[in-house]
């Protein structure tokens, strides 16, 4: 189980370990978004804000680590959907801007002074 204060960088790398993951102490934009796509992927519960979060943590970590949890199966799935042909996605990405720079018709932009 991930806790996050859900900046992207955590996130990401949540959805990517396959595990589920829970959006704590909501009070910023980045963090209501996060943790609204957590929900909506089906990989955590809902945010909620910092005044309530105490209240819920314990009751979701456990459901968390149930063993029939259902956002375990779903980060699991996310995850197996996301993951890259090899663990090097800087090596991948240069791969595909260079097959697509082989690939793309080049575009003329002009601007009239």
């Amino acid at each position: 189980v991930v806790s996050t204060q859900s900046t992207w960088g955590t996130t990401a790398e949540a959805f990517r370990a396959g595990v589920p993951c829970m959006v704590t102490g909501v009070l910023l934009m980045d963090q209501r978004f996060w943790g609204k796509q957590v929900h909506t992927l089906g990989v955590g519960p809902e945010p909620v804000h910092i005044r309530n979060f105490a209240s819920v943590c314990v009751e979701r970590i456990n459901a968390a680590l149930d063993p029939n949890c259902e956002w375990a199966r779903n980060a699991k799935l996310l995850a197996s959907s996301i993951q890259g042909a090899t663990d090097d996605g800087v090596l991948e990405n240069v791969q595909i801007i260079d097959k697509l720079s082989r690939t793309l018709t080049p575009i003329s932009i002009t601007t009239s002074d």
